[in-house]
This record gives C-alpha cells, sequence and structure tokens, in this order.
C-alpha cells in the first residue's frame, strides 16, 4: 500500500505508540509516588499519620464539624491498625518497584516486559480478589 492511504496508517501508528509512551512514563511516575508513600508510610508510623490527617482535615471540620469526608478520613486512620498500615507501607513499596522496573523496561523496548506486564496486572487483580473475598475493606478496593 502506498500514498495518502499509507501515510495516515503511519500517523496513527505515531500517535498511538507515542500515547503508549506517555501512559508508560505516567505509570512510572505513579510507581516513583507509590515508592515515596510505602516509604513515607514506615518512615511516620501510625502518630505521625494520624497527626497528618488531623491537620489536614482541622480546617474543614471547623467550618462544617459533620464533613463526611474529613470525619471518614479520620475515623478510618484513628482505627488503623499497625499490620494495615505495614501491609499498606509494603505493598506500595513492592508494587512502586514493579511499576518502575516495567515501566522502564517496556520503554526500553524489551521484549519480556510486555508479557510480565500484563501477568503482572493479572497476578494484581487476582491477589486484590483474593483478599477482598477473605472479607470486605474499603482500603482494600481502593487500592
Amino acid at each position: 500500500m502506498s500514498g495518502p492511504a499509507n501515510a495516515a496508517i503511519d500517523g496513527k501508528g505515531r500517535l498511538y505508540h507515542r500515547l503508549f509512551v506517555v501512559a508508560v512514563v505516567l505509570k512510572g511516575l505513579n510507581g516513583l509516588a507509590e515508592l515515596v508513600a510505602g516509604a513515607s508510610i514506615l518512615a511516620i508510623g501510625h502518630a505521625g499519620l494520624n497527626g497528618i490527617v488531623m491537620l489536614l482535615t482541622a480546617r474543614e471540620l471547623s467550618e462544617d464539624p459533620t464533613d463526611l469526608v474529613a470525619n471518614l478520613l479520620r475515623r478510618w486512620f484513628a482505627q488503623l491498625s499497625a499490620d494495615a498500615e505495614l501491609f499498606a507501607a509494603v505493598y506500595l513499596l513492592t508494587h512502586g518497584v514493579v511499576k518502575i522496573v516495567l515501566a522502564t523496561c517496556l520503554l526500553r523496548e524489551k521484549s519480556w516486559a510486555f508479557p510480565a506486564a500484563a501477568a503482572f496486572f493479572a497476578l494484581f487483580i487476582a491477589y486484590m480478589s483474593y483478599r477482598l473475598a477473605l472479607g470486605w475493606s474499603w482500603s482494600i478496593a481502593a487500592f
């Protein structure tokens, strides 16, 4: 095939490739954010996290003491167990590292990275489904 039709296909292919690259870069940045969040949870600890939530919700609750989101956040963090915090931190650290590695390898067009990314995504869905089957949790559902 040649001519304008071929040029349109090539243009679409380039556009799709650019969109793919942008999506993978965003996934890598998200992995970096997860890495920072996981390390922060470990470094700050329960009292520190609770203090941050109290600080962030104080102004809203001073204006509206019945604010649903602020009250839910305060209750959720107050009831968060040490085990749940450790799970969240380890999960975020592990998930962040895997995302960064996969994003880097996808951008470098390593052939093994494409099926590895699909397998990781499938395992992630299976694990989270398993955790939810053990017992409903809004925090796990949010992950």
